[in-house]
């Protein structure tokens, strides 16, 4: 029997950004002109209720799955299972269970070294080294996408480890994994090598109890030094955050990164586009 194939798109989430993510893969389902089916991974170290998006199938063809990224998750892969300091290994240890439950959890302090929010770009990472895709798309909750998202998910990623667009407010030669598509294979082959991503990111564990750069940024690093020059840069219109939609009129993916932090500026700007698209 004839099975049709799958556009696969990975976020990561947790109770702070579901707002974000409905509105997301909103956008995604609304601007879809393709005939593949969609499928939606959130990858989350949280509870999620994503209950909501079962009203969507009302309107639009599409599957998504909820994938914890807990203790049990990662001792499920043998090279997971022996890396005991791994980020997400240190954070959901036992000792920080009281600090888990209290509000000190999840706070907008970017530098907090037990919110959930910092650690949540790892679950992402772990996910595209576990799937079974060859290639997946990668967004942040905080994107709007008003685009078809087939477009991305073609580009010719067969000769590099992935395509995205150049960090906006960064050096020249890196990139910004927030929207991405990723060669699994390739991916993987340098997830898995020695002083690859796995073994960089497990010598991160020590940020989680101190206040350093930030782990979101400290990963993107990471990203960025193993993969170097093996990406496809594509047109930063894929890719616009909001201090820089004047720029852009017309951008393929909206981005309002620190959207959750209450920022009325960015609060306001979001809202706008919203009402404009959605």
């Amino acid at each position: 029997m004839y099975k049709k194939s799958v556009i696969p798109i990975i976020y990561r989430c947790d109770e702070k950004y579901k707002f974000f993510l409905i509105n997301s893969i909103t956008s995604v389902l609304k601007y879809y002109k393709g005939n593949q089916d969609l499928h939606f991974y959130i990858s989350t170290n949280d509870d999620l209720d994503l209950s909501q998006l079962d009203d969507f199938k009302k309107q639009y063809t599409f599957e998504y799955s909820i994938i914890n990224i807990n203790r049990d998750f990662l001792n499920q892969h043998d090279a997971l299972k022996t890396k005991e300091h791994i980020a997400l290994k240190k954070f959901l240890n036992p000792q920080f269970d009281e600090l888990k439950d209290n509000n000190y959890n999840n706070s907008t302090y970017r530098f907090n070294p037990f919110s959930r929010s910092k650690t949540i770009i790892a679950t992402g990472i772990y996910f595209l080294a576990t799937t079974h895709h060859n290639r997946i798309v990668a967004l942040d909750t905080d994107t709007l996408v008003i685009s078809d998202i087939t477009d991305l998910y073609n580009i010719d990623i067969s000769n590099v480890v992935c395509s995205s667009c150049v960090d906006w407010g960064g050096h020249p030669t890196n990139f910004n994994p927030s929207v991405s598509v990723w060669n699994i294979e390739k991916f993987k082959e340098i997830f898995y090598m020695p002083n690859g991503i796995l073994d960089k990111m497990e010598n991160l564990y020590k940020h989680l109890t101190a206040d350093s750069q930030p782990y979101c940024e400290q990963i993107q690093k990471i990203l960025n030094d193993v993969i170097g020059s093996d990406i496809l840069y594509i047109d930063k219109s894929w890719n616009v955050p909001i201090t820089h939609m004047h720029l852009y009129p017309e951008p393929k993916i909206y981005h309002f990164s620190e959207s959750w932090t209450g920022n009325k500026i960015v609060l306001d700007a979001y809202n706008s586009i919203v009402s404009k698209y959605l």
